[in-house]
């Protein structure tokens, strides 16, 4: 970036098109760092899995997915904020928290974290036997002996009535 003949990085958090008179905030799912910054720079970067970046977030890991392992979120890459599990699905909470960027590996060739595996929020289909509904920490176990049945990626069992099963109330 140029402001009266001399050249300018663009400050972390930002971007900084070529014939633009100052910097422009990144956009929230996306970071940009000072140190790996051209004094031109088109876009940011897109917010690394496990991680979310809100606008003008100046380091893909200031804000880590499940700060406080509780579970019941997610984070894809390119978030802007955690994202509850959906329904029929549960997301496993980080086995310790809280956690910090020691928690993490570069394995990439991008330099993307990847998280260690003990600390990864799995998101996974809810099993068998137990049901899933949204933001789900844990699958919650249907109870056989109320008649309830429960699929693989159920939101809520089922109820046995006679020989049919039965939706469930509401």
């Amino acid at each position: 970036m140029f402001r009266n003949g001399t050249m300018y990085h663009c400050p972390s958090g930002n971007y900084c098109p070529q014939r633009a008179q100052r910097p422009w905030e990144c956009p929230a799912g996306t970071y940009s760092e000072v140190g790996q910054l051209p004094a031109f720079m088109d876009e940011c970067d897109q917010c690394p899995e496990h991680f979310f970046c809100l606008r003008g977030t100046p380091d893909r890991f200031e804000y880590i997915c499940d700060q406080r392992g509780e579970g019941g979120v997610y984070c894809p890459p390119g978030s802007s904020q955690p994202r509850l599990c959906e329904e029929g699905y549960w997301c496993r909470p980080n086995s310790a928290a809280p956690l910090s960027v020691a928690d993490y590996e570069h394995v990439d060739t991008t330099g993307n974290p990847k998280l260690r595996e003990e600390y990864r929020i799995i998101r996974e289909l809810c099993p068998e036997g137990f049901y899933c509904p949204q933001g789900t920490r844990e699958p919650i176990a249907c109870r056989s002996e109320l008649g309830q049945i429960c699929r693989r990626g159920s939101i809520a069992p089922t109820y046995r009535t006679a020989d049919r099963e039965s939706c469930p109330p509401g």
